[in-house]
């Protein structure tokens, strides 16, 4: 990824417009532009996308995964999530922030606002537990990352620990 070079700059330095290629000789692009150092990513659309935000080393960069919304088994049937456990690799002096949302369909959930259930601290724990919360619903689907920098946490696993409850 070239940050300070332009396409029309390039067309400039080659000869303008009408330039070709080959007026590159053996040369290559990174003689006209030097390359910077960033996080890039492919899709198989073709395109190539970078994070352009937050970029220093130690800086704080918002990860989060989005979990695939659960049932529990039943998705007619109201469970009341109690408790989620994460099997941690990789433990330090971080936490993990955990955000949930729910709903009776897949659109209640999809339109649901993200609400804060807390976070679990993964300071030599392998096992990691977030309690104190109660969300009863047909399918819940759960939020979590860090927003902080050097929180190089490894999860390996989630538990969630529900009780049953068809009169919600």
């Amino acid at each position: 990824m070239y940050t300070s070079y332009t396409w029309n700059q390039l067309i400039s330095d080659l000869g303008g417009t009408g330039a070709l290629w080959s007026a590159l000789g053996s040369g290559t692009l990174g003689e006209y532009a030097a390359p910077g150092d960033r996080l890039v990513m492919a899709n198989t659309d073709g395109h190539l996308y970078q994070r352009a935000s937050e970029a220093d080393v130690g800086s704080a960069i918002d990860a989060y995964r989005v979990e695939p919304i659960l049932h529990f088994g039943d998705p007619n049937r109201f469970d009341l999530l109690n408790e989620i456990w994460f099997d941690v690799s990789a433990s330090g002096n971080f936490s993990i922030d955990v955000y949930h949302r729910s709903g009776d369909t897949t659109g209640e959930v999809v339109e649901a606002p993200w609400t804060s259930i807390g976070s679990v601290s993964c300071n030599n724990n392998r096992r990691s537990v977030l309690t104190g919360f109660s969300k009863p619903a047909r399918l819940h689907q759960i939020k979590w990352g860090t927003d902080r920098e050097n929180e190089s946490f490894q999860v390996n696993g989630i538990t969630f620990k529900f009780t049953m409850d068809s009169t919600v």
